[in-house]
Order: C-alpha cells, then structure tokens, then sequence
C-alpha cells in the first residue's frame, strides 16, 4: 500500500480519506489529490468541491470515532473515503446551501451505510467498495425529487444529461486523445480536468509506479472497445468511459488472489475491463428515468462479479 512518513492517526485518517477512494493508502498521495481538487475548483470557479471534500472527510471519520469503529480503519482512510465521494457528489449534482446540507449529513449517515453493506458483501468474500457513497447519493437525489427543502439540479433537467455521462466541456464528434486518455483518472473524483487529472497520476505513481503503466494500458483497450462499439464520442472525451475502468483495475490490483497467476489474472482484467464498458452503456438507459447518475455502480458490480467468479476458480 505504500509507505507513509510517520503522523498521528487523526492526520493518517484525514489524508487516506482522498487516497482510499483510488485503494491507495499512502498520506502523499492523498495530499496530491487534494492538491488537484484545488486546481480544479480554481479553474471551475467553483471553491465548493475542495470545501465540503474536506468537510466531509472530517465529519466521516468523526463519526467513525463516535460510533467507536476501529481506529486503525479508521487511519487508514476506509471509513473516509465515502464521505468524501459524497461530498463531492453534493457539490456536483447539488445547489447553494444544499451542497453543505447534503455534504455533511450524506457524511454521517454513509458511514452506519458502509458498515451494514460491508457486512453484507463480508458474507459473499468482497469488499464494499464504493456502494455506501453510490446508496447515499442516490438517496439524497430521489428524497430530493419530494420535498423543498432540497434541490438536486434534476429539477432543472440538467441531471437527466448527467444520467448519460456528458459532461459540458467534451467536444462532440472529433476524438480529442488528450482528454480520452487522461480525463477519466480525474473523472473518479469529478474533476473534469487534464491538469488535476495528471496530479491524480502521479499520486499512484509515488504509490505504486507500475500501476501507471498497467492504467494506460486498460485506458487504451477500454477506448479501442468504445471506439469500436461506437460509443458517444462526447462522452468519450469527458474521460466518462474510462474511470470505472481504472477503478476495476485498482480492485483486481488490490483484491485479486490470482494475481500470481499471469494467465487468469490477465484473462480476469480483459473481462472485466469488456464487462464495464458495457455496463457504462447499458446502465444510463435503466437510471435515466430515475434522473440518476450511474456514479462508480459500474466498477462496483463488475468488481464484485470478477472477485466472486476468482473465488470459485480458486476452489476448483
């Protein structure tokens, strides 16, 4: 996982809560990461993304410590990083005071989420991954279809394009490599941006160096499939049809047990990287409705089928 210079829990949980988002638990990671939500909310406009991040990474662990959850989770950022994936999905798909309303109570109520799905998938031999953040997101946004008091910005429709993936600063019809290679490690965290992205980049490289070879080359094979399949091209620029590919990676990276095993390992990561590209496609069409985004849903599920497929590999 990294190495990390010595630092008191409190500083060790604060830090990991950003890097664990990526399965990187390393303080110099997570401090570049944030480093780019600054850049990114500096070229948006937009100070509220790296302000309720920190907000909520805070109030997260908080509430771990109150909930007395243990504190070595707790430092290594696994009880962090849900609340900053709601924070900054209150940031993204919320307005004015509701992104803090959202950003803070999103943080509280993921964290007793996290531990009732964790124990869920403890029973099936897989992690919890993202599901708490994706749960509590799409909670928020479909309570807020009910009632005044919040307002998602799919009541002004914006959220039904969202449900698709686009995003405003993808050029349509003209493949734009830079941003098809690189946009999508920086779409994990919803920065749409080459310059926070790279900063993303380099975070795994000071972690794990040869996970940056091995994103590039999923990036690439995960684009030849959506060039082929004639995906949105739009969305393809946004880096929309590449995070979840990353995150699959990360997971197999992390959790595999096959690893030693070249040839399934390999076969197991070409899967899944063709299973999340289809889901990218399938899942907009069974969440547009609803007027929900599909998040992380697809690394989840894809994750959670290779791990449970390895398991019965493993057995025979």
């Amino acid at each position: 996982m990294g190495k990390n210079l010595y630092a008191p829990k409190w500083v060790q949980a604060f830090f990991h809560s950003f890097s664990q988002v990526v399965l990187v638990q390393n303080m110099m990671s997570g401090a570049l990461i944030l480093a780019a939500f600054f850049v990114f909310s500096f070229e948006a406009n937009n100070w509220n993304i790296v302000i309720v991040a920190i907000i909520a990474a805070i109030v997260g662990n908080v509430t771990a410590k109150i909930l007395r959850i243990d504190d070595d989770a707790i430092a290594a950022g696994l009880c962090g990083f849900n609340p900053v994936l709601v924070g900054l999905a209150a940031a993204i798909f919320f307005v004015e005071v509701d992104v803090y309303i959202i950003g803070i109570l999103g943080s509280i109520l993921v964290i007793p989420t996290a531990v009732i799905i964790n124990g869920i998938c403890s029973r099936f031999g897989v992690p919890g991954f993202t599901m708490p953040f994706i749960t509590m997101t799409w909670f928020f946004m479909l309570v807020s279809f009910q009632i005044d008091l919040l307002t998602a910005v799919g009541r002004e429709g914006a959220l039904v394009y969202y449900a698709s993936g686009a995003v405003n600063s993808a050029t349509i019809g003209v493949l734009e490599f830079e941003n098809v290679l690189i946009k999508g490690i920086g779409q994990i965290y919803f920065l749409d941006s080459i310059i926070a992205s790279l900063m993303i980049l380099v975070a795994f490289a000071i972690d794990r160096w040869h996970l940056v070879f091995k994103i590039a080359a999923v990036t690439v094979v995960s684009v030849a499939i959506s060039v082929i399949f004639g995906a949105d091209i739009a969305l393809l620029n946004g880096g929309l049809f590449t995070y979840n590919v990353i995150l699959v990676l990360m997971g197999m990276e992390t959790f595999s047990k096959n690893k030693d095993n070249i040839h399934n390992y390999v076969v197991l990561v070409f899967l899944g990287v063709v299973l999340v590209a289809l889901v990218d496609y399938a899942l907009p069409s069974l969440l547009m409705p609803f007027a929900l985004p599909r998040l992380t849903f697809p690394f989840v599920f894809v994750a959670w089928a290779l791990l449970y497929f390895e398991q019965h590999l493993s057995n025979d």
